[in-house]
Order: structure tokens, then sequence, then C-alpha cells
């Protein structure tokens, strides 16, 4: 199944600084996947003296929108930590 973009012309409604929940809702990504994108620097956001949390400018994620964010989707933080290899498994098995 395609992945589903997000509407362009949903971004209109969006005030002037949007928060991390906002940007997830918006691209069904986990908080914790967009902190890492702001994180890694692939979209700006400004963290307000006095004030939890990111808050990214409209603009800077109509940007980002624009760049590819699903390029960069696939390379976000990985939620589920890897299995381990099969043979350590059978050999911690064994003893």
């Amino acid at each position: 199944m395609p992945e589903e973009q997000p509407d362009p012309k949903a971004t209109a409604d969006l005030p002037e600084l949007i928060t991390v929940a906002d940007v997830s809702d918006y691209l069904k990504l986990t908080s914790q996947a967009v902190i890492g994108i702001i994180k890694r620097g692939d979209l700006p956001a400004l963290k307000p003296p006095g004030m939890r949390g990111y808050r990214i400018p409209r603009q800077a994620f109509l940007d980002y929108l624009e760049a590819g964010y699903a390029a960069v989707k696939d390379e976000v933080i990985d939620e589920e930590p890897e299995p381990a290899p099969a043979k350590k498994r059978a050999a911690r098995a064994r003893k």
C-alpha cells in the first residue's frame, strides 16, 4: 500500500509556532521520532524560555515537507530494539 502523504491544504490552518505533538500528528510519527528529527538538525525548532518542549516555526515545517520528509522518515529512531541474532540465542539456550 503506498504511503499516505499529508494534505498540503491542511497546513494553512497551522499557527505560526507549532508543537512537537502537532508535527507528530500531522506526519503520523511518534513525538520521540519528531524530537530525533529536530536534534539531528533536519527540522529547525525553538525552545522558548519558560515553556516546555520545542516550538517549530510553521515555515520551517513547510520547508521540511517540501524537502521530502518521507526520505527521512525511514531513518528515524527505530522504536523497537533489534532481536538478538539467532545463533546467540541458540548458544545461550544450550548453556
